[in-house]
């Protein structure tokens, strides 16, 4: 018995330290691409959550232009107006509402997605284009995600899951297991 008890442990050990899936470069028209706003300004934690329920309640595909703050729910002026594109991924999927997990990636193109649905990705004006583009998955980005260069601003993150890390996990199957082992001799006593 002891001798399965070690080699579970050392199985389960093995494939937490096993490395990652490969990293995944998010592309714009490319898989998991749900579209983009433009200028998308302002940037705030709300505003960007109220432009991916924008475009979330879009049909697939298609392109809304001079949609009014107002109209969004977001920040600044009321009567500035953004500009909407949803790609043709995602046709009738029944998205959950986003909610900002934080904090704002800044610095870095590429990053560690996990347990993420939405990833927003804000370029400034340095190319004479200002837009929010956005990227989903259903189930939850996994590893490594790489976003286009360019005038990248920040990244923000939506609809997280927290995961414990492989050290912890290992700490709590360790504890488990210990524990189990010391019922076991109790009840053979």
């Amino acid at each position: 018995m002891r001798k399965t008890l070690l080699a579970i442990a050392c199985v389960v050990a093995l494939g937490l330290s096993a490395p990652g899936a490969e990293a995944i470069d998010l592309t714009i028209g490319g898989a998991n691409y749900l579209g983009y706003v433009t200028p998308g300004v302002p940037t705030g934690e709300n505003d960007e959550e109220a432009y991916i329920l924008y475009l979330t309640g879009m049909a697939a595909p298609s392109t809304e232009n001079d949609v009014t703050n107002a109209v969004i729910g977001v920040g600044g002026n009321q009567n500035d107006t953004q500009s909407f594109v949803r790609s043709a991924y995602f046709n009738g999927a029944d998205f959950p509402a986003p909610q900002f997990v934080g904090p704002k990636i800044d610095n870095t193109n590429s990053f560690n997605s996990t347990g993420f649905l939405y990833i927003l990705a804000k370029y400034g004006a340095g190319q004479g284009f200002q837009a929010s583009y956005v990227w989903y998955s259903p189930t939850g980005f996994f590893g490594q995600v790489t976003v286009p260069t360019g005038a990248l601003s920040h990244i923000s993150t939506f609809n997280g899951v927290t995961v414990p890390d492989g050290g912890m996990t290992l700490m709590l199957l360790g504890g488990a297991l210990v524990g189990l082992g010391a019922l076991r001799r109790k009840f053979r006593a």
